[in-house]
């Protein structure tokens, strides 16, 4: 019989959790306002709990904060990486700040290598783990976008913001070999409908209540790959308007391989493992 690769047990406890744990999912949220605003992880939490789905969720949510631009970084922020560190994530969700992506100097000075450097911290600590690109909305009224000096082109309206931002995110994700979650995306396509429910708060940027939860179901059909759409946690909505955001988020998820989302595939295991010491031999 060959050996196929001896690892540490540790190793070995580490991809056996996997299989333990997974009835459980483990979601951690790594942002600001936006994801912050009206709770947006207990959102999507109570809304996992209502389909039936077990789910832990936590996070490091810290107003104004960015990727890696220095003094206001996830990057460089201890309670974050130690967050990261703790290992036993399925899902690790990224959300930058709102206009950098659209902003050249930022987005390829600090958010792009801060995507891939939060990326590797990520896979290098947790062995069951993918990343998650939040990809937020677009202002409401577009506009130029300024930080500082420096400032992006001038969006003539929501949808020209909107895919600068998509394709930020798209860039990130695909760099990165991560998924997305298109938030921004089933923005659009309830806009184009006609706008029949006010996503936006008043500043204009931030979500409403609304705007929440239609982000909570666009997460959730991209992290369990299930449609939204019947579920019973309505957020605070009526009825009427928490359906009418389910099937908006759902067919925004209709084609998740669109958003370097791809189904697990069933691994029928073939090998048996023998301890000795600290080391497991496969075979």
């Amino acid at each position: 019989m060959k050996t196929l690769k001896v690892f540490p047990a540790l190793m070995l406890m580490l991809l056996l959790n996997c299989v333990i744990t997974a009835q459980e999912t483990k979601v951690m949220f790594i942002g600001n306002s936006y994801t912050g605003a009206n709770n947006l992880p207990n959102t999507f939490k109570e809304l996992a709990l209502s389909a039936g789905d077990s789910v832990f969720v936590d996070g490091s949510v810290i107003g104004g904060y960015t990727l890696g631009y220095p003094g206001q970084a996830h990057l460089t922020n201890p309670s974050t990486i130690e967050m990261i560190q703790r290992g036993y994530w399925d899902f690790v969700i990224l959300q930058e700040q709102s206009q950098m992506p659209t902003i050249p100097y930022y987005r390829d000075g600090y958010t792009y290598p801060a995507a891939a450097a939060l990326n590797t911290i990520v896979q290098e600590n947790n062995a069951c783990a993918q990343t998650v690109f939040f990809m937020t909305w677009g202002r409401k009224m577009g506009g130029q976008q300024c930080i500082g000096s420096y400032c992006s082109p001038v969006f003539v309206d929501y949808f020209h913001m909107q895919d600068s931002l998509e394709t930020a995110y798209m860039n990130m994700t695909l760099t990165n070999d991560a998924m997305c979650a298109p938030v921004g995306i089933s923005w659009s396509n309830s806009i184009a409908n006609g706008d029949p429910i006010e996503l936006f708060d008043t500043d204009g940027a931030h979500p409403s209540l609304a705007g929440t939860y239609l982000a909570a179901c666009t997460f959730y059909a991209a992290i369990f790959l299930k449609t939204p759409v019947g579920l019973g946690y309505t957020g605070g909505l009526s009825q009427p308007d928490a359906a009418y955001l389910q099937q908006i988020a759902a067919t925004t998820m209709a084609d998740p391989v669109a958003w370097n989302i791809f189904p697990p595939e069933p691994v029928t295991a073939s090998f048996t493992y023998e301890l000795v010491g600290t080391f497991a031999t496969f075979y």
